[in-house]
């Protein structure tokens, strides 16, 4: 099997929904190409056009999407695809971690520091302002008097939640297991906004789709059915596993 590139891809959908989310983006191994292939081979075969109204309902792009991204995932490290992303190590983060540490140090000291005749740093914007602009600058100077003082405790939580970088929760729910579990959630939520209900069979007839195309087109195993119970038994297992994470997902859909 060839090696293919990950990115990025976007592709629109013939006849606009207007319940559907502007611009889809897609993170999947497949190539652009590969993905509108997928998209070809999803509308033509019998599971789509035997419910055709109702997938069009729900949004052609992103169902593709969602099917690809969980049949078809990316497979590097996620240590890996966070650096990409961010263009910084862990080492990075954790230098920036303790630069911001000091330099809350550093501001809180200039913000109390007793400066000739026994006023701080803000203290002189409470009390001076702008004396150009007169009494109308006064809540405008304890506010940013305010935004002064509370700085440092913004930098250290920052840097505090860099040690956690890019968020604890994030790292559990991208593990392999997990992350492509949520992406199928993530389809069977949409559906079911958009329907009121999951149909975990009609789902199921899709993913048989994903696997015969990766049978005929990337020469994986032999297809075998997807079965409504599997996809039922996923979305319950994501359920019980990650209930905070799935709340979030159902209420972000």
């Amino acid at each position: 099997m060839n090696k293919r590139r990950s990115v990025t891809k976007t592709f629109t959908l013939d006849s606009p929904n207007p319940l559907r989310r502007p611009l889809l983006m897609s993170v999947t191994r497949l190539s652009k190409a590969e993905l509108i292939q997928l998209k070809q081979v999803v509308e033509v075969s019998p599971a789509y056009k035997m419910h055709k109204a109702f997938f069009d309902r729900c949004g052609a792009d992103m169902i593709i999407t969602r099917l690809a991204e969980y049949r078809f995932p990316q497979r590097a490290s996620l240590e890996d695809r966070i650096q990409k992303a961010t263009g910084k190590t862990r080492k990075q983060i954790e230098s920036l971690r303790r630069r911001l540490t000091a330099l809350a140090e550093e501001i809180e000291r200039l913000n109390n520091l007793e400066l000739p005749g026994r006023m701080s740093f803000t203290e002189l914007i409470r009390t001076f302002g702008d004396l150009e602009v007169g009494a109308s600058d006064i809540e405008e100077s304890m506010a940013l008097a305010y935004r002064f003082d509370c700085l440092p405790t913004f930098l250290r939580e920052y840097s505090e939640n860099l040690k956690r970088w890019p968020h604890s929760s994030y790292r559990r729910l991208l593990s392999d297991r997990n992350w492509e579990s949520f992406r199928l959630v993530q389809l069977c939520l949409w559906v079911k906004a958009m329907t009121g209900e999951f149909h975990y069979a009609k789902i199921a007839g899709l993913l048989t789709v994903c696997a015969e195309f990766a049978e005929t087109r990337f020469e994986e195993p032999e297809a075998q059915p997807v079965l409504e119970d599997h996809v039922r038994h996923n979305i319950t297992n994501f359920k019980v596993r990650n209930p905070s994470i799935y709340e979030r997902a159902e209420y972000l859909v």
